[in-house]
């Protein structure tokens, strides 16, 4: 499902990257590199850019799973720390996190 949203999203930027270049090319060289616009290169433009979309929207579930973790952790630690019940009665501490 993760992977259908990337890719709809990689079309979705292929589709807007290929249609500015091409209509605002000259402007943008680094980002055209064919020397003219004709249909065959905007076909080649756009699998191009689908691909460094999907490339680049790669890094998006990396990074909202490290979130995630993290505030699973806090969270599991306020738990922690709130249980009464974890008691160590040798030393007389109760659980820090």
């Amino acid at each position: 499902m993760t992977m259908c949203i990337q890719l709809c999203f990689a079309i979705i930027g292929s589709i807007i990257l290929t249609s500015e270049t091409h209509f605002n090319g000259v402007k943008y060289d680094y980002l055209f590199p064919f020397k003219n616009n004709t249909e065959d290169h905007i076909a080649i433009m756009g699998c191009f850019n689908t691909g460094v979309w999907f490339v680049a929207l790669m890094n998006f579930v990396p990074i909202s799973l490290l979130v995630t973790l993290e505030s699973i952790n806090v969270t599991q630690g306020l738990f922690i720390s709130w249980d009464v019940d974890i008691y160590d009665a040798e030393r007389d501490l109760p659980t820090r996190v």
